[in-house]
Formats: C-alpha cells, sequence, structure tokens
C-alpha cells in the first residue's frame, strides 16, 4: 500500500490537532535552543520560521490597521471580527486577544517574563487543559500579545474593551500598565455599560456581558455607541487604572472577584 503523502496527510489534521502538533514543536525547539545553541540548529531554524511569520503577519496588520482593538478573549475577538466586517470597519482594525482568565490564579508580575512562567506553571500543575488552552491559541499567548501592545506604533490610537467582570478589568489594567509610556490615544469600550442602553432590544444574557455572549448585531450597536460617545481616556485616570495593576500585580492572591467596581483579591 502506498504511503500517504505528507500533503495529504497535514490537511487530514483537524485544526485544534494541527495547533497541538505545533505547538509541541515550537516549545520542544524552545527547550533545546535555550539549552544548546550550537548542537542544535534544526531547532533554531524551526523558531527562525516561526518568528518570520509572525512578524509577516505583524507588518502586515501594522500596514493597514490605523486602530487596534484589545479584548480579553479569544471567542470575544471573533465575535468583535465578524461586528466590524459587517460594519466595514475590518481592514482599518487590528484586534490583539488574550488568551487566558485573569479572575483565577496568581497574577503578580505579570507584566514581566519571571511573573508570566511563574503563572504558567502554577495554573498547568492544578488545571490540566490550561496549558494546551494557551498554546492553541499559540499567536495570543501572554508573552506574544504584551509584546505586540509594547510595540503597537505611536500613531494607532487604541480601544480596550472591557466589562464588569474581574477578568477583563484585569487584563484592561494590565495592558494599560503595558502601555504606561506609550503616547498613543487609549479609549475604554465598556461592554456592560454600553449593553445595558440597548439590553431591551436583545435576548436576555448574562448580566456580566462580554462580546462573546452577545448576537453580532448587539455588538455592531455597541461599537456605534461607542464611537458616537468615546473620549480619550484622561491622563488622571489612566495613571489611576496603572496604580490599580500595580497594587494587583504586587499581591499574592489567587482568586479575584470583581464587586461594586472593585476588585477584591482572595490569597487562598
Amino acid at each position: 500500500m502506498k504511503r500517504p503523502d505528507m500533503l495529504d496527510e497535514i490537511h487530514a489534521l483537524h485544526p485544534n490537532e494541527a495547533k497541538g502538533l505545533l505547538l509541541q514543536m515550537l516549545e520542544q525547539a524552545r527547550r533545546y535552543d535555550e539549552h544548546s545553541e550550537k548542537e542544535h540548529g534544526f531547532q533554531k531554524q524551526i523558531l527562525e520560521i516561526w518568528n518570520g511569520h509572525v512578524s509577516r503577519k505583524r507588518a502586515e496588520n501594522e500596514g493597514r490597521a490605523s486602530h487596534v482593538h484589545i479584548v480579553m478573549g479569544l471567542s470575544d475577538a471573533g465575535a468583535l471580527k465578524c461586528a466590524l466586517s459587517s460594519l466595514g470597519r475590518r481592514k482599518e482594525s487590528e484586534i490583539l486577544a488574550f488568551n487566558d482568565c485573569f479572575s483565577e490564579g496568581p497574577i503578580r508580575g505579570l507584566e514581566t517574563e519571571e511573573g508570566r512562567k511563574f503563572r504558567l506553571e502554577w495554573m498547568f500543575e492544578r488545571f490540566k487543559g490550561y496549558g494546551y488552552a494557551q498554546l492553541t491559541g499559540i499567536r495570543h499567548g501572554s508573552d506574544l500579545i504584551l509584546e505586540a501592545i509594547r510595540g503597537l506604533p505611536a500613531d494607532k490610537d487604541i480601544t480596550i474593551w472591557t466589562g464588569d467582570h474581574a477578568h477583563e478589568q484585569i487584563g484592561m489594567r494590565l495592558a494599560l500598565a503595558v502601555l504606561r509610556d506609550a503616547p498613543n490615544t487609549v479609549y475604554i469600550g465598556h461592554v456592560s455599560q454600553l449593553y445595558e442602553r440597548i439590553a431591551h432590544r436583545f435576548d436576555p444574557v448574562p448580566h456580566s456581558y462580554a462580546f462573546g455572549f452577545l448576537s453580532t448585531e448587539a455588538i455592531e450597536e455597541i461599537v456605534r455607541l461607542h464611537e458616537e460617545g468615546k473620549r480619550p481616556l484622561p491622563a488622571q485616570t489612566r495613571e489611576a487604572y496603572i496604580r490599580d495593576w500595580e497594587e494587583l500585580s504586587a499581591s499574592d492572591a489567587k482568586l479575584h472577584i470583581w464587586s461594586d467596581g472593585f476588585c477584591r483579591s482572595n490569597a487562598a
């Protein structure tokens, strides 16, 4: 029997299976690359191919996008992309999405490589699916997203979308901390507050609204409302959010709850 062609085998892979295999190869290559630069030239070539791909994709986005949207989940990113496409705004918009849940687990020093490594190890030990979920969305891992946020050109406006729950409120503050010295104009799109104004027109959804829960039509209306009333985030408010992050980042808390406009943490 003829052995299947490699191209046929690749086409037969399920997307999640392909991502998982890519993850394994990249992680293996990184481990070898960290320990021996001379003996593992092939692994280094794999990393160079991947890094080149990421750089090209980023350059393509930077070339056409004038506005960057930062969201706190992959489902939110997909929902927002659909809405922006319907509004004719997709080509001018770049979307950066975290693939994590900041309401649980340690968040100390997440703006640093050491803090992210500690979180990854802590979460992986306790939640078996965490590492897979992080890395099957490998372009959305915290390392790459924070690097992308830091590297945004100064002429791009930024909207950070958030809602009334700890995960998105923490993510917003983390993003602003990374943008601490950036001159970009920043807007905050508050999904929960904007949806409250139009909720009566749509099917009921859970109270802590996020794009991933909403219909494309509802998200389109939220984007319109945001555009009509948006104001750049004042410097004083921006600094206050960054101070909030510094307090959160200095804590060893492992559980974070949004209540009455504040993030309350528990070290348990």
